[in-house]
């Protein structure tokens, strides 16, 4: 969608299917400060989700989009110009040369790729949710793991055929 010369893309995410994730506070964070953010990680791991529950302030573009796909990949500067406010650019794997661009530029962007993109860019990584994330649990400390023996497992004696009551 353009607005104005603007790009804007937003669609609604559904709350109840949020998963709360360890990254979510390192995100937001990191989103405030003036310089591009990446965040990588495989296909289906919660990226859009994640963005878009934890900056929903932010301009969603998404490069799913061929409209918008084709104009990042035909001018990334004049792509990156109509974006003027603080914004997420989604699937930015589609269109690599915008990370080239974006490593010069002090701006409020976060990108989401499913790939390993080349470039300068600050870079958070996210995979899959754990079993404490999906369970709703907070995750063990970091002092704390590896500090697990596991429980003593001792072989178990048969029981003899007399003390069997058939």
């Amino acid at each position: 969608m353009l607005l104005q010369g603007k790009l804007v893309c937003n669609t609604a995410t559904k709350k109840s299917d949020y998963i709360p994730r360890t990254l979510a506070l390192t995100l937001r964070r990191a989103a405030h400060e003036p310089s591009p953010l990446l965040l990588e990680g495989p296909r289906g791991s919660g990226k859009t989700t994640l963005l878009r529950n934890e900056l929903p302030h932010l301009s969603y573009i998404t490069l799913d989009d061929p409209r918008h796909r084709l104009a990042a990949r035909q001018d990334p500067d004049r792509f990156l110009a109509r974006i003027r406010s603080a914004a997420i650019v989604d699937d930015v794997h589609r269109a690599p040369q915008l990370v080239d661009r974006l490593g010069r530029q002090p701006r409020h962007i976060v990108l989401a790729a499913s790939r390993r993109l080349n470039g300068n860019l600050r870079t958070l990584r996210l995979y899959p949710p754990t079993r404490a994330e999906r369970s709703l649990r907070a995750p063990l400390p970091l002092q704390m793991i590896g500090r697990f023996a596991p429980a003593a497992t001792t072989p178990r004696e048969p029981v003899p055929l007399s003390l069997i009551h058939i």
